[in-house]
């Protein structure tokens, strides 16, 4: 918490000038008939809680003494504190009626337990809230030090920075949009006021909107009028006042901070558990030195499969497949009309000017393939006789038949050569 020099006014709540004494220097937020407890005060003297409610109106005051727990009242939305003629760096309040020793805000603590009991703990300093979107987390890497923060959140409480337009008022409901450009684009939300509902719902409720965009950073808020002073920003704005709103986003970027643990977690023979006093979502990955080895061989003899896999292509031409190694092999099958219509001795062969059943290769080879055709058995007395290709395409395919016409045939081929 914040402190500055000055005190409270016990009549009314109000800033009062004092020179020694320390204040609070913003309003605290809290729970209505929920207990708290203060910690960390230097002086041996007592604080002074006020207590306000929802409009920041005074509502009473009271004396507490270190690590005392106190009951907030049934209309208590806000409080400040004043006393103690030294300033309190590390003064902690926190819910419940036990004190626990001072740590940074959003403080955690990792324990691994060995099987026989046997204990290792490692204190890692969060300085603020870690958060979560669904899926997407902020993440502690405990073996890099580093936390990485893939969400962000924010507090409207309607002061003057926050240039929020209103954008829409249709069957009781005012809708009010903000820029917020650390936003990711259609990013979701929580927030503790309005529940989220995407854009394509069509629904006009009070609600955080989603809006599935690929260029919107905004933040669009849609609440009833009979909340607001006035329909207006400024009567939003004097809502927000009273009833500051807590938002969760998608950073667009994730930001990485660099940390320190206190020393290093064990890992022990047979069985290890790890546990987080802060009930953090907890992802662990552990070594087996004895499976090592065969790890090692399982991996070699994937990458060795995965170093001669060929890549499969298929196009109109038909199928191609290229190794790594540069070996490329070619696949087809062609149906078409041939016009077996030349005299070839006693037989006809495939007309001289005719391409028919001519086609390309899936890929091209560098140099002319090995390449066998073989026809498919048909009713047209067809009989493959030979055909002609090079290093693109097969140019010609020719027939033999016993009459003169066309006639519809069939062929397939596989070529072999390389693609490097």
């Amino acid at each position: 918490m914040t402190q500055k020099y000055g005190a409270l006014d016990q009549s009314n709540g109000q800033e009062a000038i004092n020179y020694t004494a320390h204040r609070t220097k913003n309003y605290i937020v809290v729970s209505s008939n929920s207990s708290y407890v203060l910690s960390g005060l230097l002086d041996a003297d007592e604080r002074r809680i006020f207590e306000y409610n929802a409009n920041k109106q005074h509502i009473r005051n009271y004396l507490i003494q270190n690590n005392q727990s106190f009951q907030t009242s049934s209309n208590a939305k806000f409080i400040k504190m004043h006393g103690g003629t030294k300033f309190e760096a590390k003064t902690k309040l926190q819910k419940g009626t036990i004190a626990t020793p001072w740590s940074p805000y959003g403080f955690g603590t990792v324990e691994t337990i060995s099987k026989n009991g046997t204990n290792t703990s490692s204190n890692i300093v969060v300085t603020k809230p870690l958060c979560c979107i669904g899926d997407i987390k902020d993440e502690i890497d405990y073996t890099k030090g580093k936390i990485i923060r893939r969400c962000g959140y924010v507090i409207f409480d309607g002061s003057d920075d926050e240039n929020w337009t209103l954008t829409e008022n249709a069957s009781g409901i005012s809708r009010f949009n903000l820029i917020y450009n650390v936003l990711k684009n259609g990013s979701d939300f929580i927030c503790n006021k309005f529940k989220t509902i995407k854009q394509s719902s069509n629904l006009v409720v009070e609600s955080i909107i989603q809006r599935d965009l690929s260029n919107d950073k905004s933040i669009n808020i849609r609440i009833s009028n009979t909340r607001l002073s006035a329909i207006s920003v400024q009567g939003f704005k004097a809502w927000l006042q009273s009833n500051p709103i807590v938002i969760v986003y998608e950073l667009e970027i994730p930001i990485i901070e660099n940390i320190e643990c206190s020393n290093k977690i064990m890992q022990y023979d047979g069985e290890t558990t790890v546990y987080n006093r802060d009930n953090a979502e907890i992802e662990v990955s552990l070594t087996n030195n004895k499976a090592i080895s065969e790890i090692n061989e399982d991996i070699y003899e994937q990458e060795l499969v995965n170093r001669n896999k060929p890549e499969i292509i298929t196009n109109n031409s038909g199928i191609a497949y290229k190794f790594p190694s540069g070996m490329l092999v070619c696949t087809g099958d062609v149906k078409a009309n041939f016009p077996v219509t030349k005299a070839w001795g006693s037989l006809y062969e495939l007309a001289t000017d005719s391409t028919a059943g001519s086609t390309t290769f899936a890929v091209p080879f560098i140099a002319k393939p090995f390449l066998t055709a073989t026809q498919v058995a048909n009713g047209s007395g067809g009989i493959l006789k030979d055909v002609t290709f090079n290093e693109q395409s097969i140019s010609r395919v020719n027939w033999t038949r016993t009459s003169s016409g066309t006639a519809f045939l069939e062929y397939n081929y596989i070529a072999i050569g390389r693609w490097k």
